[in-house]
């Protein structure tokens, strides 16, 4: 069995249909194993006629539409991804927003298109039943392995940024000029942006770090950051002063429980959601929307609440 260079097997399939693995250059890209289920993979989606992911490429009845890069997932959804042009081009940035980050009366989910060469946004409500690599190929954005102008401009006028979501909005991809760590602000249809410094494994440059001044909404309380830490109620406290807020949600999910903690600022804006699968689990998965980063933290029992805070306290998100 042969091994496949990805970017070649796209140029391949773009250009002459769905092909054997055995009839490309061999490289040492993918194992056998990988190419055997990728075979499957599309061999599944012809003749279920069904959108699926294989090689970092989406197919429809076996026909590559974009390359799919799916930069982050949890609990099976996605949650940051970039979807490319057969060429290799970014087309659209899609992030998952939950209800907890841009609360709604219908309680709803969301996935943010945002267009790349526009900078135009479009919001997907999560429905069930249909897959978001369905909600792709149903929109027809893609034509010869290309967004579509046509297409991308209809599915930002059917699906608009609702108005509910004035609170920040973060790209879930970073603008070139952002150093891989804006964030846009949409307050009636326009926003500002402000920059924050780089870290590594996921974290701010430095607690003290990040730069506020063009986002007043995002406004942290000025106190002794070194100060011990209270959890009262679900107010969050340092230095005697209310620093923010944070509530817990659990709820059967998959065969398990999840925990679910969300953090904000007194302005009511969502600074993190902590997640936990497992009743008795301490592991969190903590997702900051500022810069649509995911941290890892261990808590101690019965200080769970304690320890998030602490946690987004020292890495300047709170």
């Amino acid at each position: 069995m042969n091994w496949i260079n990805p970017v070649f097997y796209r140029l391949v399939l773009f250009f002459g249909g769905c092909v054997s693995a055995a009839s490309v250059a061999q490289t040492t890209e993918h194992s056998e194993k990988e190419l055997i289920k990728h075979e499957i993979a599309v061999q599944k989606s012809i003749s279920k006629e069904k959108a699926i992911v294989s090689l970092d490429t989406l197919f429809y009845i076996g026909k590559p539409v974009c390359i799919f890069i799916e930069e982050s997932k949890f609990l099976g959804s996605l949650i940051k991804g970039t979807l490319k042009n057969l060429d290799g081009t970014d087309a659209i940035w899609i992030r998952y927003i939950s209800s907890q980050e841009a609360p709604n009366p219908q309680n709803l989910n969301y996935y943010e298109f945002y267009f790349a060469a526009t900078g135009k946004r479009g919001m997907l409500p999560v429905g069930i039943g249909t897959s978001l690599e369905k909600n792709i190929v149903k929109n027809g954005l893609f034509i010869n392995g290309y967004l579509d102008a046509n297409a991308a401009n209809k599915f930002v006028a059917q699906h608009p940024v609702p108005n509910f979501m004035t609170a920040i909005i973060v790209n879930n991809h970073p603008n070139a000029s952002m150093n891989h760590s804006g964030i846009t602000v949409i307050t009636g249809g326009t926003g500002g942006t402000a920059g924050m410094g780089n870290g590594g494994n996921g974290g701010l440059g430095g607690s003290n770090n990040v730069n506020m001044s063009n986002n007043s909404n995002y406004a942290l309380v000025q106190r002794n950051r070194s100060a011990m830490v209270q959890v009262i109620g679900s107010n969050i406290q340092q230095d005697f002063k209310s620093v923010g807020n944070i509530t817990k949600n659990t709820v059967a999910q998959n065969g398990t429980i999840v925990t679910t903690y969300s953090v904000s600022l007194l302005t009511g804006i969502t600074v993190a959601t902590a997640t936990a699968e497992g009743a008795t689990s301490h592991s969190y998965q903590i997702l900051t929307f500022k810069d649509n980063r995911m941290h890892s933290l261990n808590s101690s029992i019965g200080r769970d609440e304690n320890d998030i805070a602490q946690y987004l306290i020292n890495m300047g998100y709170l």
